[in-house]
């Protein structure tokens, strides 16, 4: 049993972003995953991190009736539940602090069977030590998706909920990620490249593959994500001859700008270096890679822009 988290102030809050999707043709967080619902399996996961003074678990689902489902198996699995309108996540985590006190909220948006509790507490232990606003395991990626950590502080909520524009209301911390001159940030990493790979239900996820993973795995809800990923090795590896990214170690917390970097690999070979610089003014993309692979590198970094930035606001492009 994991020893619950500690900390100054309140228990942290894990708040886990679970509802039915509208696209039906999408993966649903009810799908059944080695004999029972990934959502459930995700709680049961996650359910280490709560017990005397750990963290409360907390489901944040919609207020539609095709949810009544999602909460009645998060009331069942022993989660608190809070309901707010659809495609306001704000809410979500808002209405979640208020509640339950917390100074320190978790965002789980990911949803994976396969969430991991130690890679939850390691950004709850970085974000304490680091005295941050935001921290995330995404500045840049490096673990599959799925084991999406983000850790808000209640200054970051709170600017949130005051903040945030309606069209900005279903990704929030989009917002947090472009001001590291207002939210001190601070990520880390997971010392491989795993960018690729994804375990999650999210949109773009794949249902199969993380049917094939509880399939591979002996102890899918007790078997740490490295263990998992030995296990089933990776389902995304990069095309002869093509560049892919390898995420660098993130900058120290607080850094301003902060810089996201990567080095361009070819064939296992570095031929270059790429990043995203967040500002004050922007967002700059910076390529530092000689032809014929500069092309083939802006291409790769605006893949990686989703996840840093969200949707794409004012973009400076740069060459080194």
């Amino acid at each position: 049993m994991m020893a619950g988290v500690e900390g100054r102030g309140h228990p942290p809050l894990v708040v886990v972003e679970a509802a039915v999707p509208a696209d039906a043709s999408r993966p649903s967080v009810l799908a059944e995953v080695a004999g029972r619902p990934a959502l459930e399996s995700a709680l049961l996961r996650l359910a280490p991190l709560g017990g005397r003074g750990g963290a409360t678990i907390v489901v944040a689902t919609t207020d539609r009736p095709v949810d009544d489902a999602v909460a009645d198996l998060a009331e069942h699995a022993k989660a608190a539940v809070v309901r707010s309108v659809h495609g306001d996540l704000v809410e979500g985590l808002a209405v979640a602090m208020a509640v339950h006190g917390a100074d320190t909220v978790v965002r789980i948006s990911r949803l994976s069977p396969y969430i991991d509790p130690f890679v939850v507490r390691a950004g709850i232990d970085l974000h304490r030590r680091a005295d941050a606003d935001y921290t995330s395991n995404l500045l840049p990626r490096t673990y599959p998706r799925g084991l999406d950590v983000e850790v808000l502080s209640a200054k970051a909520v709170r600017a949130l909920e005051l903040e945030a524009a309606a069209h900005d209301r279903a990704h929030p911390t989009v917002q947090l990620r472009r001001a590291p001159h207002r939210f001190r940030l601070a990520s880390f990493a997971s010392g491989h490249d795993l960018a690729l790979e994804d375990w999650s239900l999210d949109e773009g996820g794949s249902l199969e593959r993380v049917r094939e993973i509880a399939g591979l795995v002996p102890d899918p809800l007790q078997a740490g994500w490295s263990r998992i990923l030995s296990i089933a090795g990776r389902a995304v590896k990069p095309k002869p001859g093509t560049v892919a990214l390898r995420p660098l170690e993130p900058p120290e917390p607080g850094t301003t700008p902060w810089r996201c970097g990567w080095d361009a690999v070819v064939d296992g070979e570095v031929v270059g270096q790429v990043a995203l610089e967040l500002s004050p003014r922007g967002i700059d993309r910076v390529v530092a890679v000689p032809d014929p692979w500069t092309e083939p590198a802006r291409q790769a970094l605006a893949r990686e822009l989703l996840d840093v930035a969200g949707r794409p606001g004012p973009i400076e492009g740069r060459r080194l």
